[in-house]
């Protein structure tokens, strides 16, 4: 975990084993730190796709309750919580196009419903109660995926590779 002042930085990561494949296994990443125990990492849920763009959503939403659940306990001390990830999918769905799709009721540009939209509302859900309940703010930041290699290989255990 890095804390610098009252800022978080946390990588996550998504991996899939036979990507949108009948037989594909997801998994999620969480990574707070060296050693840190609120690493985490699991296979995705059996309800829904297995894909990397959910595994990749749903490492979001897990860190998003660790810190949820860190607040509660007054385990940590926080104003602005840093996602790292190297999805563009993932960050630019939550920097860019979210507003737009909730504004369009969940349609995409070109009409179509918005794919993964249950999760991202489940996302979005957790930003909007960190920040009316705990003023706790949540960014997005994307990196390459050298630089998030281990969230990512959180991910792939999770996934079975």
């Amino acid at each position: 975990m890095v804390n610098v002042g009252r800022h978080i930085a946390i990588r996550i990561g998504g991996a899939c084993c036979a990507n949108g494949k009948p037989w594909a296994q997801g998994g999620s990443g969480v990574y707070f730190g060296p050693s840190s125990r609120e690493n985490f990492s699991e296979a995705l849920s059996q309800n829904g796709p297995q894909t990397s763009q959910r595994a990749e959503i749903n490492a979001a939403i897990i860190a998003l309750v660790k810190v949820k659940g860190l607040l509660d306990q007054e385990k940590l001390n926080t104003k602005l919580v840093l996602l790292i990830s190297d999805s563009k999918y993932l960050v630019d769905a939550m920097t860019r196009h979210i507003y737009m799709w909730q504004d369009n009721g969940w349609r995409n540009s070109r009409g179509g419903e918005v794919v993964n939209r249950e999760d991202f509302e489940e996302l979005d859900g957790l930003i909007d109660e960190l920040e009316d309940l705990y003023w706790v703010f949540v960014k997005f930041f994307w990196v390459p995926k050298e630089d998030n290699q281990l969230a990512d290989e959180m991910a792939r255990q999770a996934a079975r590779f």
